[in-house]
């Protein structure tokens, strides 16, 4: 998909960002804990007003909205988080609309970011953690330059399900050398 770009949200964002939540509500809903059955526009509007600017003020989060500006259509979401300066690490998270999914939407995301992570923040390990259960988010990881996976027992929670956790860390090193 060509006509994808990924940048900082902003308070028009809004109304496309709630329609692709509630779009792709039952698929979301199974991954992250803020998307659930009656998740609001209200949710929306404090994510991207609240936490988003918190979170880049805090040095904590750094999100990206993913959209089609040709289409003017909100593809999804990427960011970083559990950001550790002194570490220099990062969990790389990201999310595409259902009825956008298998277009290559979420590696394109997940390459901007690990080049935003690697070259503007100077990390040097990032993480993807899923749940063994979501091949579609392993699909992803698996087209990236990954040094190492692990899974760990009972690493992934959400509401009151636990499952083992896919776990995927991606070096500065692995990252640049992919790219030459």
């Amino acid at each position: 998909m060509d006509s994808i770009e990924i940048r900082l949200y902003n308070k028009n964002d809004v109304d496309g960002f709630y329609e692709a939540v509630i779009q792709s509500k039952n698929e979301l809903s199974k991954w992250f804990p803020w998307c659930h059955d009656e998740y609001s526009k209200d949710e929306s509007e404090h994510w991207i007003k609240t936490e988003v600017l918190y979170r880049w003020e805090s040095k904590t989060g750094y999100e990206f909205i993913i959209t089609d500006p040709i289409k003017n259509k909100v593809l999804g979401g990427c960011g970083l988080e559990q950001i550790n300066l002194v570490k220099h690490d990062a969990s790389l998270g990201y999310w595409v609309r259902s009825d956008e999914t298998g277009q290559g939407i979420a590696t394109k995301a997940c390459h901007f970011l690990l080049k935003y992570a690697f070259s503007t923040l100077n990390l040097e390990t990032i993480k993807v953690i899923c749940s063994t259960e979501n091949i579609g988010s392993q699909k992803v990881v698996n087209k990236l330059p990954y040094d190492h996976k692990q899974i760990v027992t009972n690493g992934f929670q959400i509401r009151n399900s636990i499952s083992d956790a896919m776990v995927f860390t991606i070096t500065r090193e692995s990252f640049y050398n992919c790219q030459q």
